[in-house]
């Protein structure tokens, strides 16, 4: 049996701006968005892509958006 879960848009854009706040301080170090999720524990080691994930890609997005850059 398979379970879909459903988020709302402001659910799902709640989720992204935690999710920016936890991979903040990395960016501002300097660091790449790769790197800056693989620091905040948000992906492996072994699987640290940020294109793998789409909810990581809508996160890189917002970044771009409050000015931040790859």
């Amino acid at each position: 049996m398979i379970t879909v879960i459903s988020q709302s848009t402001s659910e799902r854009l709640e989720e992204t701006r935690q999710l920016f706040l936890q991979i903040k301080p990395f960016l501002d170090e300097g660091l790449s968005f790769n790197k800056a999720f693989l620091k905040a524990g948000l992906f492996s080691s072994e699987n640290y892509s940020v294109s793998n994930q789409k909810w990581s890609r809508d996160v890189v997005e917002y970044a771009k958006k409050q000015g931040y850059r790859v």
